[in-house]
């Protein structure tokens, strides 16, 4: 009797645990998934595309920013109201005195002095009101300019006390005023202005690729922050410029994911494959995958694709998935390896001398050497140890066939 290649190929896989399952009874690894496909979950997986496909992309308009940005300067609570409440003259006119260095800051003016610093409190108030810039009442300040007021009110008086006034700083706190009071009542011209000057340098630096009135929700707190930023300057505020490129960095980085598309990732599956074919990890062609191969596919291609969206890759994330593939590929050619195997420790001992049979007839009493010799030969492909002892015994049974009588060599026959 004898025992076929196949079945002793068969026979050492299951020796090492690897199962052996025809491939018409694994569709996983016989359907094949496009790249196109793959490409979309890995958008997906980005976060680029919603589940459906479709783009994860949802717009803020223009004047919720520059509402969000006056609340981040202060000059509106987050309820739209102004901040701060009001402040009495008689708090603007001791601070004037304290600014002209009248007076100490914990002192208490003069009577005579605090009419006069609270009549040049009126006269600011009238400048204002009768400019069409101050929209409330002398004794309704609002505190968001009170620091103005205060400044106005000792260039006033300034020269009561033998000081002089720089008319540039004047005319500066006055357009700080006029500002403040358009905000108050509504008119976000000048916000919105700030908006537009902030989209305008985006785009300008290639970095936004939407219009003013579709800017992304994903990037809305980065376009109040530079508004901000832009208009800290007229509300006599000071602004990092560090922050400001932090924030353009920021919104650069994310336009890349917004603007990745299938082409994109698909040059990324297709450095994926090149590097599992250059390991000889797979051996079907790069345009299309088998289904059990798919979600190593994904998750390497967003490994690929992580730099150029400013994200860290995973080394271990990117062995584990390589190394699932070419586990995966090692059962599904687990049988040619096997067959292989067996071949090669059959050409092994006939080019010793020891086989006189043919790898088409291998004797039965020998087989379950084969087994034992093939076993050893696949164990390290898939993860296991040789075993020398085993591989001893393997040889020494054969061995032991071949010096039987009956091993091939010609016997005399005697009859009677």
């Amino acid at each position: 009797m004898t025992r076929s290649v196949a079945t002793i190929a068969q026979q050492s896989l299951r020796r090492l645990g690897v199962r052996v399952v025809p491939l018409d009874d694994s569709p996983t690894l016989t359907e094949m998934v496009p790249v196109a496909d793959i490409a979309t979950a890995a958008l997906v997986e980005l976060g680029v595309l919603n589940s459906d496909g479709t783009p994860d992309v949802e717009t803020v308009p223009a004047a919720t920013i520059a509402t969000q940005a006056l609340i981040e300067l202060g000059v509106l609570n987050s309820d739209l109201t102004p901040s701060g409440g009001i402040v009495a003259p008689a708090v603007i006119a001791t601070g004037a005195l304290v600014e002209l260095g009248v007076i100490a800051a914990d002192e208490t003016p003069a009577a005579a002095d605090q009419a006069l610093a609270l009549d040049r409190v009126s006269s600011v108030h009238g400048s204002l009101f009768g400019t069409g810039v101050a929209q409330w009442t002398v004794d309704t300040i609002p505190r968001s300019v009170a620091e103005e007021y205060t400044k106005l009110t000792a260039a006033y008086v300034a020269s009561s006390f033998g000081k002089a006034a720089d008319p540039q700083v004047v005319a500066m706190l006055e357009g700080r005023v006029r500002l403040v009071s358009q905000v108050m009542n509504a008119d976000s011209t000048y916000m919105l202005g700030e908006v537009s000057s902030v989209h305008g340098s985006l785009v300008a630096h290639g970095v936004a690729s939407w219009t003013l009135a579709t800017i992304p929700r994903a990037f809305a707190e980065e376009y109040t922050k530079l508004t901000t930023a832009f208009a800290a300057a007229a509300f006599g505020k000071q602004v990092d410029p560090q922050l400001v490129a932090l924030l353009e960095a920021r919104i650069r980085a994310g336009a890349i994911v917004m603007t990745a598309d299938v082409a994109f990732m698909l040059d990324k599956i297709a450095s994926v494959h090149a590097a599992l074919d250059a390991q000889g990890s797979v051996f079907w062609t790069g345009d299309a995958i088998p289904r059990a191969f798919v979600e190593d596919y994904v998750k390497l291609a967003v490994a690929y694709a992580s730099a150029s969206f400013g994200k860290p890759a995973d080394p271990q994330l990117v062995k584990l998935a390589e190394g699932r593939v070419r586990a995966g590929v090692m059962v599904l050619s687990a049988d040619d390896q096997a067959q292989q195997a067996v071949q090669a420790i059959h050409d092994d001992l006939v080019s010793r001398g020891i086989a006189r049979w043919t790898v088409f007839d291998i004797p039965e009493p020998v087989a379950d050497a084969y087994v034992l010799l093939a076993a050893q030969r696949l164990a390290p492909l898939f993860g296991g140890q040789v075993s020398p002892q085993e591989m001893r015994q393997a040889e020494v049974s054969v061995f032991r066939y071949v010096a039987l009588p009956s091993s091939g060599e010609t016997m005399t026959a005697t009859y009677f």
